[in-house]
């Protein structure tokens, strides 16, 4: 079966990614297209490969870290040199993104539907999508900023965490999964 995508003028065809019989990277996102991927929408002649949840992400979500306005999905970045730094990682993109044009807000594909709980075999308790790292002054420490529980490395407060409040335990949302769940926001 072939179908019309908005991000691309030719049909694309779906297959299982197996069925490729080499390894392409998602237009959408710019992932690796592995075999555990349940289907690839390609354009063969334009080596053009979407994800599944990259080819049905909706074109408009109302997402809770952006009340303001919604989000709409875009299928390359408009500022200058082609490039956009997701509000939520910090990972610069030059593929996909959810944006909001007047704030200047962006999110990765991926970033935009990360679940809004998790739990990881480093923490006893479930963790809680943050959208910013709350800074915890700590006794005898001058520093400003948190260390990721997983990888060590430091949290910018103004990313997006996973969090346990309790425990005053944070890491990095690509530390804590890379789970991403399709149509969690919808525009009603």
């Amino acid at each position: 079966m072939d179908y019309k995508h908005f991000s691309h003028p030719h049909n694309l065809i779906i297959h299982r990614a197996y069925e490729l019989g080499i390894q392409v990277n998602c237009s959408g996102c710019n992932s690796p297209c592995d075999n555990t991927t349940t289907a690839v929408h390609a354009c063969h002649p334009c080596n053009y490969f979407l994800h599944d949840h990259c080819a049905n992400a909706g074109r408009y979500v109302k997402h809770p870290c952006h009340k303001a306005h919604p989000l709409i999905l875009l299928p390359h970045p408009t500022y200058a040199g082609n490039t956009f730094i997701c509000n939520a990682c910090g990972h610069p993109g030059k593929s996909f993104s959810y944006c909001c044009t007047p704030c200047e807000f962006d999110l990765h594909v991926g970033c935009a539907f990360l679940p809004i709980s998790v739990t990881h075999k480093a923490h006893q308790h479930e963790l809680s999508l943050s959208y910013g790292v709350p800074v915890v002054p700590r006794r005898g420490s001058n520093t400003d900023h948190e260390y990721c529980n997983i990888c060590k490395n430091i949290l910018e407060a103004r990313h997006w965490a996973y969090s346990c409040q309790n425990c005053d335990f944070n890491v990095h949302t690509a530390c804590a999964t890379k789970e991403v769940v399709p149509g969690l926001y919808q525009d009603d």
